[in-house]
């Protein structure tokens, strides 16, 4: 840090100063509301403490004869300034100066920062590495990747935020170079080191070779846009007891963190090309420091969605931002959003009250996105959720789906009045996690089965009443039929399709979808996650044009 400047943070109330005295960082913490004398007065005992304990002789002089500390504020005509006027008004105006004897410091205000910064313990060679950046007062940051070429001597390799090793670099360490920005205020550049060497990549795996077909078929396709539905499977539910000895027993302690996984997902987004990805279970904190920053490398953008304040994870949307313009974006909660339907009011007026109160004590929410074409008069309304997932809550998980589906009908008929265009210029998708089986009831609601209330609450026998699909809502299909999957979900002692993507055919086609691997191939690694699968479930990929 500069020697002769006063790094001050303004955040709500309180102030923190931060600079060099005596070859020592000196902190702050202070209210805005003190005053400056009662700062000076703090700052000077403080300074004057340790030079009074190191001057001390043997003979039990006193302090008295010590040369003290002097604090003041200086104008920028450097005058004196009063000591009764409030700290946020002397520190927050940068043409003012602070002087410690015959140190004049300049004021720096809200300088971009780096918090924190890391990187992980098992970056591999041809896997994407981006290291875990927090920052303050900053709107970017920039890095420069070195490598370990020699005993302690690093050769720079790479400028931009991702960096993919080279094979023939595994074994060798690497440093990183961070510095932050407020558009072109630059701060202070970190260095972090690795706390490991580069490793060798894992090899072949069943999602290596999905990532080729990937690309085979992909050749050729005439496609508007590639959506993708992705689980990436959130930090927060991985490390509890339940998790961790009913779900990834199997797995290898080392693969299940987010700081291995995430360079795993990196590459399988960067393989995909997608154009629209709905991510369920995806932390705040990871969202904005990690997959926020990488996606904006490569073009797209993105919106995150929570309403949960007892859960730390949530949706997220992201979209290539050179196809598509954010129109609007919200979160609704599904036990407020339910009574918006006349037919789900009715519903849940006459289920009983056990079925009534495990629907409506869920915190489930629901997000969507309306993304308008750049270059076409062409609308995407995308609906993304994750459902409730206790495995016996077969008919909340349907009142869910049914919620989110008469939410698509109205929402849908607002847009086409509201931009004053045709059903046929509005794509339609309803997807996520549905944690819904081909057999669910959620699923065969979907699939255009009438449902009777007895089969679906037995207490409320003799009730007259049956639920399906808004009639406005027929055209709406899966990309992947119904049994045509073996699974998109494998954990330990459990296998399930939970994943879908319904679109409205009427509007759109879908022109190519990506294979799934087999059962086969990802059992023998002894399920999901494992050292090459980033998460518990797969991603679904598929392509799809509009019809006219």
């Amino acid at each position: 840090m500069d020697e002769h400047l006063l790094h001050i943070s303004s955040n709500n109330s309180i102030i923190e100063v931060e600079f060099v005295y005596d070859s020592k960082t000196v902190l702050f913490s202070r209210p805005c509301k003190d005053s400056v004398k009662q700062f000076l007065q703090r700052c000077e005992i403080k300074l004057s403490s340790p030079q009074k304990k190191k001057k001390k002789n043997f003979s039990g002089d006193s302090f008295s004869d010590v040369p003290g500390v002097t604090c003041i504020f200086l104008s920028s005509d450097l005058i004196k300034l009063n000591n009764d006027l409030l700290l946020e008004k002397v520190l927050l105006d940068d043409s003012n100066k602070f002087q410690i004897n015959d140190i004049v410091y300049s004021l720096v205000i809200n300088l971009p920062k780096v918090v924190s910064a890391t990187v992980s313990s098992h970056a591999m060679a041809t896997y994407l590495i981006q290291p875990t950046v927090e920052t303050q007062f900053s709107s970017h940051f920039q890095c420069k990747w070195f490598v370990e070429t020699e005993p302690r001597s690093y050769t720079e390799v790479r400028e931009g935020n991702v960096y993919e090793p080279p094979v023939h670099f595994v074994n060798k360490n690497f440093k990183i170079e961070i510095t932050p920005f407020q558009e072109e205020r630059r701060g202070k550049t970190v260095t972090v080191l690795s706390q490991a060497p580069i490793q060798a990549p894992v090899g072949e795996t069943p999602l290596t070779v999905r990532q080729q077909l990937t690309m085979m078929t992909s050749r050729n396709i005439k496609s508007d846009f590639r959506v993708v539905s992705y689980n990436v499977l959130a930090d927060c539910y991985v490390f509890t007891e339940w998790a961790m000895r009913n779900m990834y027993p199997q797995c290898p302690k080392y693969i299940l963190p987010m700081e291995y996984r995430k360079q795993i997902l990196y590459r399988e987004f960067t393989d995909y090309s997608a154009d629209i990805l709905a991510l369920q279970e995806v932390e705040e904190k990871f969202f904005q420091n990690e997959l926020l920053p990488f996606f904006e490398t490569v073009g797209m953008t993105g919106v995150y969605s929570t309403l949960n304040a007892r859960r730390s994870d949530g949706e997220a949307l992201i979209y290539n931002k050179n196809l598509f313009d954010l129109r609007e974006s919200k979160t609704l909660s599904m036990n407020e959003s339910c009574y918006d339907s006349e037919v789900l009011t009715i519903f849940l007026r006459i289920c009983s009250h056990d079925l009534r109160e495990d629907f409506l004590c869920r915190t489930t929410t629901f997000q969507y996105c309306l993304l308008e074409m750049k270059k076409r008069s062409k609308y995407v309304l995308v609906v993304n959720s994750h459902l409730a997932a206790k495995h016996n809550f077969d008919v909340v998980r349907l009142l869910q789906t049914a919620t989110a589906a008469h939410f698509v009908k109205c929402k849908s008929e607002q847009i086409c009045a509201d931009l004053n265009i045709s059903k046929s210029n509005l794509a339609i998708f309803l997807l996520g996690d549905l944690n819904s089986s081909p057999d669910a009831f959620a699923t065969r609601y979907m699939h255009k089965e009438v449902l009777d209330i007895e089969e679906l609450d037995p207490m409320s026998a003799g009730t007259q009443f049956t639920l399906q699909l808004p009639e406005d809502l027929v055209s709406m299909e899966s990309c992947y039929p119904r049994w045509s999957i073996e699974f998109t979900n494998m954990v330990f002692n459990f296998t399930s399709t939970l994943d879908w993507i319904y679109y409205n055919r009427d509007v759109l086609e879908c022109v190519n979808k990506l294979p799934m691997p087999s059962l086969e191939s990802v059992a023998s690694y002894g399920g999901l996650p494992n050292v090459g699968m980033a998460s518990d479930h797969l991603a679904l990929v598929a392509d799809f044009a509009f019809i006219t």
